[in-house]
């Protein structure tokens, strides 16, 4: 014998009401430099750095070499929570970067600047001006 039984309910479910939680958001950042430096724009780098850190340790790092696409544009991803970023642009054509140590072959020009973001808050597009280290 075979039996089936239905199970039916009065309730209604609403998900319009509820917010949707991400845990990462994408940011990309606009690169520019000082007018009165001697690398008049970002298209004169050699290389970018970003570094993602949390709790102050390196959770990521990004890099750009000038013959890649969007140079000066870099775009990172992020978990929630609140990021310190550090950007470094150099000149130098012998730029490397190993960990957290910059070389570079000659000495040429560098750019920083520290951002602290909170990603729950922060706009996913932003302007960063660098500053001669």
């Amino acid at each position: 014998m075979i039996s089936a039984l239905g199970f039916t309910s009065c309730q209604k479910f609403n998900f319009e009401d509820e917010e949707v939680q991400t845990s990462s958001r994408t940011f990309t950042f606009s690169l520019y430099t000082p007018s009165a430096s001697r690398a008049s724009s970002v298209a004169d780098f050699k290389k970018i750095v970003v570094m993602d850190i949390v709790d102050g340790n390196v959770k990521q790092v990004i890099q750009q070499a000038s013959s890649d696409n969007g140079f000066g544009n870099p775009s990172i991803t992020l978990d929630n929570g609140t990021h310190t970023l550090r950007f470094i642009a150099t000149d130098a054509e012998g730029t490397s970067f190993n960990g957290t140590t910059l070389s570079q072959s000659p000495l040429g020009d560098t750019f920083v600047q520290t951002l602290t973001l909170n990603t729950k808050e922060a706009e996913t597009t932003q302007r960063v001006v660098l500053g001669r280290n």
